[in-house]
């Protein structure tokens, strides 16, 4: 695993510098595989119990539904780009 250096490019994928971001809260990389991949043991839980309680039928439904949703969370976790003009305000240029 690469070590992130202070002035390198945030990997949340904000596009600022990760001392300016992510370095104070702690950004883990792998967080979100690692909540995507709970997630998706608890859907198998939860459809293979109904699939023996219920049907088939609803299992698949649950399932399909769960998959949806952790791959919303993947594709909608993401940072959002950092707005246009959105740079340190100490850095302003007053002319000079």
């Amino acid at each position: 695993m690469k070590v992130i250096a202070r002035n390198d490019p945030c990997p949340c994928g904000s596009g600022i510098k990760y001392k300016k971001c992510c370095l104070h809260t702690g950004f883990d990389r792998n967080k979100k595989l690692r909540v995507a991949l709970i997630l998706t043991a608890v859907v198998a839980v939860i459809a293979i119990a109904l699939a023996m309680l219920v049907d088939r039928t609803t299992a698949g439904v649950v399932a399909g539904i769960g998959a949806l949703g952790i791959g919303a969370y993947l594709v909608l976790s993401n940072a959002p780009p950092p707005k246009a003009g959105s740079g340190d305000p100490g850095a302003i240029n007053f002319g000079r």
